[in-house]
């Protein structure tokens, strides 16, 4: 058996707490279907814009460079409107010396929550987490609650 590191999710503002709805997924996927203009999130913001959305993602083999071109071009077409907060599972293979860094980096000019370390992507320990769901993030301590409400 392969021993695991203890999960810690963290953020670099601390404990924090917040909802919306859940959009994302593997950053080297989001990043070709945003390259290829396949895919277009916004029409989902502005449906749900009231409840707030939560971006999460996590990247099998991206680098530091590669992160970094991503997330900013998404932002510069609006795909991160109406963000209330930012969720990253853990990289399984990431080339680069700081992976928070280079994240937050390119989303500094969001002032919301930006948590590390969760539990979804490619590395283990995880679990799915559900688009078009609202969450609700309690993270504190290094560890998250979450809770999911679901439209009836």
């Amino acid at each position: 058996l392969r021993e695991e590191a203890p999960v810690e999710w963290v953020s670099p503002s601390g404990d924090v707490r917040f909802s919306g709805r859940l959009i994302g997924g593997c950053m080297d996927v989001l990043e070709w279907f945003h390259r290829k203009a396949t895919a277009d999130p916004r029409g989902f913001i502005r449906k749900y814009a009231d409840d707030g959305i939560v971006w999460y993602m996590e990247t099998y083999d991206m680098d530091e460079s590669r992160i970094s071109r991503m997330l900013n071009g998404m932002s510069d077409d609006g795909w991160f409107e109406n963000v209330t907060g930012f969720v990253f599972g853990r990289p399984l293979f990431f080339k680069g010396e700081d992976y928070i860094g280079t994240v937050c980096d390119a989303l500094s000019g969001f002032d919301v929550p930006k948590v590390f370390g969760a539990d979804v992507g490619h590395k283990a320990p995880r679990m799915t987490f559900i688009n078009g769901a609202v969450a609700d993030f309690d993270v504190h301590g290094g560890s998250c609650e979450l809770t999911y409400a679901f439209d009836s």
